[in-house]
């Protein structure tokens, strides 16, 4: 039997020491009566200066929202680049809130080459107010260590 998460690991973290420490979360979605899907990531580069934020939609008429951007932080908490996370109940109840551009593609491979596709892409403002309900910490990817190795190298995402 590996590690079992608690609750108190779903909340943020104190900074470590390593240059790359990260205080990261990911999520996907589905939503069927939308027609709606997509992810977003957070992950903050606190002894580096910066985040990282991912925001992707997966609109009902086969384009593909998407933006990508590395801001500037001092802080570990959970907003970066109009992105943020409040977790109501841990392992159970998350809120994911983002508010700002992203880049209209008619064709997700256009990312291959980023730099062109965000160059080209039409932009359009967007808003997301996503609460997202699990029926536990076993529901959770990580929550039970035993599996790990299975999905990442050694030391890269350890209790995720």
């Amino acid at each position: 039997m590996g590690i079992r998460l608690s609750e108190a690991d779903e909340g943020v973290h104190a900074v470590g020491e390593v240059p790359n420490w990260n205080e990261s979360r990911y999520l996907d979605f589905w939503d069927p009566a939308q027609r709606l899907g997509g992810w977003f990531r957070i992950g903050n580069r606190v002894n580096e200066g910066h985040a990282e934020m991912s925001a992707c939609l997966n609109l009902p008429d086969g384009r593909t929202a998407f933006f990508f951007e590395r801001p500037q932080i001092a802080h570990s908490g959970l907003q970066a680049g109009g992105q943020s996370w409040e977790i109501f109940e841990p392992w159970r109840t998350n809120r994911v809130r983002y508010r700002g551009p992203v880049p209209l593609l008619d064709d997700p491979w256009t990312l291959t080459e980023p730099g062109t596709a965000f160059r080209a892409a039409p932009r359009a403002p967007a808003e997301v107010d996503l609460i997202c309900r699990s029926t536990g910490l076993g529901t959770v990817m990580g929550s039970d260590q035993d599996h790990i190795d299975r999905s990442f190298l050694p030391g890269q995402a350890d209790l995720h």
